[in-house]
């Protein structure tokens, strides 16, 4: 098992003159010792330096591989996003999302932010959209619109038959911090459980 974690040239070590990192793969060799189809790890990444991150990363990967369903419960959402393949969302008990990573970032993804060359064109810009029956807000000149990013183009006609130049059609990539706060609505505290 220490060879698995990597640990296998500090077999004769005390744990304590480990590192955290260290001793992180050493809870992960321990729960590893029954051979588990399923592992639950717990905040595996919890104090580690980037590096510590990436070998932990690529640990859960690893196992993942070799056929163990490895679930990871984190609050470490961009975490979560680089290692997931699958996640479930969960607030208060109730289960919110079920199913692969890929598959909430492309259902929430779905706005692009306009922004008009002329300050004084953002109001007009807003009206023609709203005339479409598009759904926009407005923060200051930046114009977001929800709708698939793929109609970026129409967008920019929509603009130019207007009249306005735009400085900036930009699709707007959310990450799975943002998509997990308008999810549950709640700026707090996110509980979030992945599996690999």
């Amino acid at each position: 098992m220490l060879a698995t974690v990597g640990l296998s040239d500090r077999a004769g070590s005390r744990v304590k003159e480990f590192s955290l990192g260290m001793k992180q793969r050493l809870g992960i060799a321990i729960a590893l010792l029954p051979d588990p189809e399923v592992l639950i790890l717990d905040e595996p990444t919890n104090g580690l330096d980037p590096a510590g991150i990436v070998e932990i990363r690529a640990l859960m990967r690893r196992l993942a591989d070799e056929g163990r369903t490895v679930l990871v419960s984190s609050h470490l959402l961009s975490e979560v996003e680089a290692a997931a393949d699958r996640l479930v969302v969960i607030r208060f008990g109730e289960l919110l999302f079920s199913g692969p990573l890929s598959t909430l970032i492309a259902r929430e993804q779905r706005s692009v932010d306009v922004e008009p060359d002329d300050a004084a064109d953002a109001e007009r810009l807003v009206r023609r959209y709203v005339e479409r029956g598009l759904e926009v807000t407005v923060e200051g000149t930046l114009v977001r619109v929800l709708v698939d990013p793929a109609r970026s183009g129409e967008l920019n006609r929509l603009a130019i038959e207007e009249g306005i130049v735009l400085r900036r059609v930009e699709p707007r990539t959310e990450t799975l911090e943002d998509i997990f706060l308008a999810m549950t609505g709640m700026p707090g505290t996110p509980g979030l459980a992945t599996g690999a």
